[in-house]
Formats: structure tokens, sequence, C-alpha cells
């Protein structure tokens, strides 16, 4: 994992992880929750009566037994999706009434919070290895989610992560790795690392504009890296926040973007945006390297969506681009072709690409066709012809000269 690459140094990184770490009281590896410490939420919380939480347990990747608790609306029935909290400061993260506030509060939307022991980070051990282990325990938490969801009443593969500052560390790499259950993840004032991010998983990205320039250069980082591969993100920005705005900054703003986040997780959790997301990832991926000129990769992927959809012109159009620009402009004058016969318009979008992969593939009447093609669509294409030292001689044909 290359945490470097999102602009937050290892000396940063391990600053803040230890920061929290002993703000959360790690030292303190109780097996059950005892009083809760810190501020909470700064919007209302069920009261007690209208929660539910069980408390159990699950062995860690090392074999020793550690805590968690399902909180569930009372009265809820049948399996409820859940938000897991991203843990990687300790055991006494779990007792800290911010989390446990979270806990509560997701429940009003149809979901149940889950909050458990993490690893404390180690200042001995290197950054990387100290979130592979907090990874390692969230994959021990969700192995016992699905082995013992029926009976905690909970859908083990219907898993939103929510991960804030430190912890997205952990957040970060779990959510948007790998084919874990996860359908949505909340990332609140924080980056982490992903290589190859996940295109079938939803982000919050929430941004708190008075935090840190390095923090939050390193959110800027990840969040235009998602943006770029194609992940379904959605960055809210708190320009007024400070980091942990959600339990320090007792303001209409943070209230509408903690409601926009339950919106969130609510959406993640439901069939239609799941099928809609997954439905998507294939154009998705070939669209990322379209845009990355990543022309080899894109060609194959372009046409195996033009396979499984040949009826659309936004398909064939970009496979054609894409074989131009790969150097196969035989099969780019056929794609071209097609997609103009399935409605595809555009002097310019199709137009003089076409005529283009004619030139190169020797067509020269295909290419005098498109030219005139074009000139027909839109006229005062001519300069552009003319001003194109690869299309210009056609300008000279007798069928596209000029009255």
């Amino acid at each position: 994992m290359r945490i470097a690459n999102c602009q937050l140094g290892v000396a940063s990184l391990r600053a803040l992880l230890a920061a929290v770490g002993t703000a959360s009281g790690v030292a303190s590896a109780r097996p059950l929750v005892a009083q809760e410490t810190g501020p909470g939420l700064v919007v209302p919380v069920p009261a007690p009566a209208r929660v539910t939480v069980v408390v159990d347990s699950f062995s860690g990747p090392r074999g020793n037994r550690l805590g968690f608790e399902v909180f569930r609306a009372a009265g809820a029935s049948g399996p409820t999706p859940v938000v897991v909290f991203a843990n990687g400061s300790g055991p006494g993260l779990r007792r800290m009434r911010g989390y446990r506030d979270w806990a509560r509060l997701v429940t009003t939307r149809g979901l149940a919070g889950i909050l458990y022991d993490g690893p404390s980070f180690d200042p001995s051990r290197s950054v990387g290895d100290n979130i592979r282990e907090s990874v390692a325990h969230l994959d021990s938490l969700v192995t016992v989610l699905g082995r013992r969801g029926a009976v905690l009443g909970v859908d083990p593969g219907n898993v939103v992560v929510w991960a804030g500052s430190a912890q997205t560390a952990t957040g970060t790499p779990f959510a948007l790795s790998g084919n874990r259950p996860v359908k949505g993840y909340v990332l609140y004032y924080g980056a982490g690392d992903v290589s190859e991010p996940r295109l079938d998983v939803p982000v919050l990205v929430v941004r708190a504009g008075l935090d840190s320039p390095g923090l939050n250069a390193a959110l800027d980082s990840l969040s235009r890296r998602l943006t770029l591969a194609g992940s379904p993100i959605t960055v809210v920005s708190h320009p007024s926040g400070p980091h942990g705005f959600d339990i320090y900054d007792s303001t209409a703003t943070t209230a509408q973007v903690i409601s926009a986040t339950l919106a969130f997780m609510a959406a993640a959790v439901a069939p239609p945006l799941q099928a809609s997301i997954a439905g998507s990832v294939a154009e998705v991926r070939a669209s990322a390297a379209f845009g990355a000129a990543r022309w080899s990769e894109a060609e194959a992927l372009y046409a195996d969506l033009a396979r499984q959809r040949p009826d659309s012109r936004s398909v064939a159009w970009r496979l054609g681009l894409a074989q131009l620009a790969n150097g196969n402009p035989g099969p780019a004058l056929a794609s071209f072709d097609r997609a103009r016969a399935l409605g595809q318009g555009g002097a310019r979008d199709i137009g003089l690409p076409a005529t283009r992969a004619a030139m190169r593939a020797g067509n020269l009447p295909r290419a005098v066709e498109w030219a005139r093609w074009a000139l027909e669509q839109f006229p005062r294409i001519r300069q552009e012809i003319a001003a194109d030292r690869e299309l210009a001689p056609l300008l000279e044909r007798p069928e596209l000269k000029s009255e």
C-alpha cells in the first residue's frame, strides 16, 4: 500500500494514528464496553430505549478474543444492512461517545451500527504493517458476521464502511480493494490508500475545509485518483468544518452533512443503486482507460462492450476512436460507419475522425465521402480541415471544392 502517494507522509500518518490511539485510551483493552468517553455527535441521536445493543466477540487474526457490538433499532426484524465503523486505534475507540452516537444514529435509517475492538497502533512496527493488521481485524469481524448474521439479525452481504481521520488508513484499503461484501464507503476528513480501487462501491468523501493542509492534500489526491479510475465518488465539502466537525461543530451545515451521509448509506444498501452501479462497471472501466489514453486497453474493452451492446451508438463511436488512436484505422472506419448508422452525429465528433481513419486506411473514396458528410453537417468545419495537414489535401478534390 503506497501511503506516500496520498501525500500524507509516513511520519505524519504515524503521528496521526498514534495520537488518535492515545486519545481513544487504547492502553485499556477491556473486552466489554465501559463508560462512554469524549464528546458526542452534535445532532440528536435515538434514546437508549429505542436501540438494542448486542455484545458479542470474534477471534482476531492472532487468535485472541475481541469484542464487538451490534446496534439495532428496537423492534427491528429481518436481516438489517450494517454500517461497520473502521477501527485501527484499539479497543478504546469502541467506548468513545461520538462513535457510539453514530452507531445509534444509523439505526434511524434501517441500518445496524457495528463497533468492534481494533488493534492498537504499534509505533515499533511500520505504518504498512499496522495497516495490514487493522485490515485483517476487520476481515475477521466481517467473516464472523457472515457466519452469525442470522443470529445477530444483520445482513452480512450488505455492508457500509464508515471511516474517519486515522481510521481511513484501514477503511480505504478494506472497502475499496478485493471483493468484500462492501456496498458503500464513507470517508470523513482522512485519506488512506488503494492501488486499484473498486468500481462497484459508491464512495462518499467528506472534506473538512479547516483541516490541516497536508491531510486535505491527501484527501484531494485520493478523490482525484478515485475519480480518474471511474469509482462512483461523491465529494461533500464542509468549508467551515474543522477536523472532527461531527462532534465539535454544532451548526446547520454540519447537521446537513450528517443528514446527507445517512441518505448516502441508505441508498448504498438499496438494490436499485447496487444494480445500477454493477451494470455500469464494464463501461466505466472502458471509459477510464479511454480517458487515460490507454488505447490498447480501451480498444479491447470497447470491443467487448460492442459485442454485448451491438445497438449502442456511443459504444461503437468510442470503439472507433480507440481503434484509430491505437493504430487500427480500418476497423475504426467500420466502427464509425456503424456508429453513424445507429444515429451518432457531429461533424467534429465523428466526421473528422472517420475521415482521418479512411485516409490512414488508404481508402480515399471513403475519406471524401466522410469529409463531404462533415461539411454538409457543419459547413464552417472547412476551416478546420484546411488547417489540418493530414486532411487539407482532400479539399483539393473536385467533390469537396467550395463553390
